[in-house]
């Protein structure tokens, strides 16, 4: 992996460690989502969203979790992301925004 995915990693995985601290600020209903223990915990929804190819949803959530026999569901998981209030992530958090300079061929970062 080259130096930038490698950095670019590493702040992604830092970020959603920080917000699962306290989901919280980042859910629809406060006090209420992502409080009791779950199989798919806000941590691993954020990873999951952030890392998912072009593969169906549960083979998505099959090659994250290990081939598990108890691997969470396409419904649980879906459940698990209409908990997240998309407008909250963007006001709250450094997220970092991507966009491609028309002179360059590489995707720039702003944070």
């Amino acid at each position: 992996m080259n130096e930038f995915a490698s950095s670019l990693k590493q702040k992604l995985t830092s970020l959603i460690r920080e917000m699962s601290a306290e989901p919280a600020h980042y859910v629809k209903n406060p006090g209420k989502d992502f409080t009791r223990e779950r199989k798919l915990p806000f941590e691993t929804v954020m990873q999951l969203l952030v890392s998912m190819g072009g593969n169906s949803i549960f083979k998505e959530l099959l090659d994250s979790q290990g081939y598990d026999v108890n691997t969470a569901t396409t419904s649980a998981f879906i459940q698990q992301t209409v908990r997240i209030c998309i407008s909250q992530l963007t006001l709250r958090t450094r997220i970092p925004i991507f966009k491609r300079n028309r002179t360059q061929k590489d995707i720039t970062l702003r944070i």
